[in-house]
This record gives structure tokens, C-alpha cells and sequence, in this order.
């Protein structure tokens, strides 16, 4: 499917697929978040194959660039600022938009965060549930 859709896009990312095919083969995994590369585990990630990453960056971002839908499709929402602006700061930093995730998906992200935090840090964990709670009120009526 990341071969395909390169190659809709007229792109010559031959380079780009057979760096991703062996990074995987590697037992290594990238991925585009916030138009930055990231590689896990990094500890497996040989100087070599780093290097090769860098050289194709460009190339790699594009070909792990989430696809677009068209407005009438998405139906995930982020709180829009004018619910985020009767929130402490904190919350409201919290739950708004992120590059790479949807928006239920980092409520989840946020939830399970708080729950490894309560222990030591409880004010913490409840900004971060907060912060769900705002953004699954968004999405579930």
C-alpha cells in the first residue's frame, strides 16, 4: 500500500520503498510523525542504515505521509478554541490538535498516561483526564 500510493504520486521514492522494506526486515520501525522520522527501537538502529534514513528523509516522509480525507469524511473532531479557552492552560494545551493523531486516538493516549502518573504525580494525571474527557465530549455527543 506505501508503494502505491508513491507511485500515484509520480514520485520517484524506488529508494525510499526499499529502505522502508529493510528497515522492517530489520525489526525496525519508522514512522512519520509531525513531519519528523522516527525510528524504534533506536538501540537496533546500526550508524549505517541511520545514515541511509537521512539521506532519504524527504523521500520517507512522504511515503508515510498520513493520506488526506476529503472534509465530509472525517469524522473526529479537536475542540475548537473556543472551548479550549474556558480551560486551565494546561488542560487546554493538552487537548488540542496534534500532528499525527487523531483525535480519539490521543485521548486514549492521555488516559493511559494518567493512569502511570497518578502515583506520583495526581495533579498531572487529572489534567490528563480532563484533557480526554474534552476531547471524547467532542467526538461522542
Amino acid at each position: 500500500m506505501k508503494r502505491l500510493r508513491a507511485m500515484v504520486a509520480g514520485s520517484s521514492c524506488d529508494a525510499a520503498n526499499e529502505l522502508y522494506d529493510e528497515v522492517a526486515r530489520a525489526g525496525l520501525v519508522v514512522m512519520n510523525v509531525g513531519g519528523r522520522l522516527l525510528v524504534r527501537p533506536r538501540r537496533r538502529l546500526t550508524p549505517e542504515l541511520a545514515e541511509r534514513i537521512r539521506a532519504h528523509r524527504d523521500e520517507l516522509l512522504e511515503l508515510l505521509r498520513p493520506p488526506e480525507l476529503p472534509q465530509g469524511l472525517r469524522t473526529e473532531r479537536w475542540p475548537g478554541p473556543e472551548l479550549l479557552a474556558g480551560l486551565p492552560a494546561e488542560v487546554a494545551e493538552l487537548a488540542g490538535p496534534r500532528s499525527g493523531w487523531t483525535p480519539l486516538s490521543w485521548a486514549g493516549r492521555l488516559r493511559r498516561l494518567a493512569e502511570r502518573c497518578e502515583g506520583l504525580h495526581p495533579g498531572r494525571a487529572d489534567a490528563l483526564r480532563r484533557a480526554a474527557h474534552v476531547i471524547e465530549r467532542m467526538n461522542n455527543g
